[in-house]
């Protein structure tokens, strides 16, 4: 596989330098406390005791230490806490998602050895879709758990891909050393929509090219649980409504953010079609959301866990008025696709 993270695990070094062959341990989790001297000392012994046949993987070791630095050069030292990506289940509803990272990816128009940075992958949908197309993949996730799944998708499936640490506003990439980039419902959830625009149009080629998708503020029964749900559990919490965030669905505020580096914006509505035996198994599996857990934790350390019956309550009540399948449980989703060229 391409792409070993910056700072290895000893254990991986000594795999390789005593096995003779790359371990599995290569794409653990990076040790965020190993030191780059020792990985350097480390690598250099190892390239002695094996010589020639080690300097390849030395190399992507190199590069890949280039790219973590840049990136820790790009963050801020101090930063505000962000969502963990990696609580609960999210393959669950990334396996939902599929059908529009095929879109995307269909809508990037991409050919053999064409260089594709999925940002924010995720479980690594649409990394795995454009790998199988033969393009040169970097999957980017700020959620370790995430990054490990993506990974050992690509594994399974047989397919190559480098998987970094990285977000949005932060790209661990050099300028200009990406033809393509893709973000399934990923880079509309960055704090910093300027300077998410910025980075992608930095790392992107002059004549490279951007696909989005986001979610419709229309999005039908899906769109009127969560403002339930949120409503319900602001009140419980006390606590005041989020401000609006990028509106990412608005061809125009997309233009206003990217129109400056040179991108000019077209936009496509798609559905998404979520199915189940019934409406409680659709919620019950749903709970396994990352911000679920996290929202549902929330309500649990304040005392309200009452409300979390209410919530199911009201959730599976929306869901079954807006069920499409009279057999079974069947509901509909709305997003739009953005597509940016210069």
């Amino acid at each position: 596989m391409r792409g070993m993270p910056s700072k290895l695990l000893v254990a991986s070094v000594l795999a390789e330098a005593v096995f003779g062959q790359q371990s599995h341990v290569f794409q653990w989790q990076p040790h965020r406390h190993a030191s780059e001297g020792a990985f350097a000392l480390l690598a250099g012994l190892m390239a002695s005791a094996h010589g020639r046949r080690v300097v390849p993987v030395c190399r992507r070791w190199e590069r890949h230490i280039a790219m973590s630095q840049a990136y820790s050069a790009r963050m801020p030292e101090e930063r505000a806490p962000r969502p963990d990506w990696g609580l609960g289940r999210y393959e669950d509803m990334a396996e939902q998602l599929l059908p529009a990272a095929q879109v995307a990816v269909q809508l990037a128009d991409l050919r053999p050895d064409v260089r594709v940075l999925d940002l924010g992958c995720g479980t690594g949908n649409a990394s795995l879709l454009a790998a199988q197309r033969g393009a040169q993949v970097t999957a980017i996730d700020p959620a370790p758990r995430l990054r490990s799944v993506a990974y050992e998708r690509a594994l399974a499936a047989d397919v190559e891909i480098d998987v970094l640490e990285g977000e949005a506003s932060s790209v661990p990439l050099p300028d200009d050393s990406i033809d393509v980039l893709i973000s399934v419902f990923a880079i509309i959830f960055c704090p910093d929509a300027h300077a998410a625009a910025a980075e992608a149009s930095r790392v992107l080629a002059s004549a490279g090219r951007l696909v989005l998708t986001a979610w419709l503020p229309d999005r039908g029964p899906i769109g009127e649980k969560s403002k339930a749900t949120q409503a319900m559990m602001m009140t419980a919490l006390g606590a005041a409504p989020a401000p609006p965030g990028t509106a990412w669905h608005d061809p125009e505020t997309v233009a206003s953010l990217f129109g400056p580096h040179g991108f000019e914006i077209t936009a496509s509505d798609h559905e998404l079609f979520y199915e189940a035996p019934s409406a409680e198994a659709w919620f019950d599996r749903s709970q396994e959301h990352p911000m679920t857990v996290r929202g549902m934790a929330m309500l649990d350390r304040a005392g309200r866990s009452e409300v979390k019956a209410a919530i199911r309550e009201r959730s599976i009540d929306i869901l079954e008025r807006g069920n499409l399948d009279a057999d079974g449980f069947r509901i509909a989703d709305r997003y739009r696709v953005l597509v940016g060229h210069r």
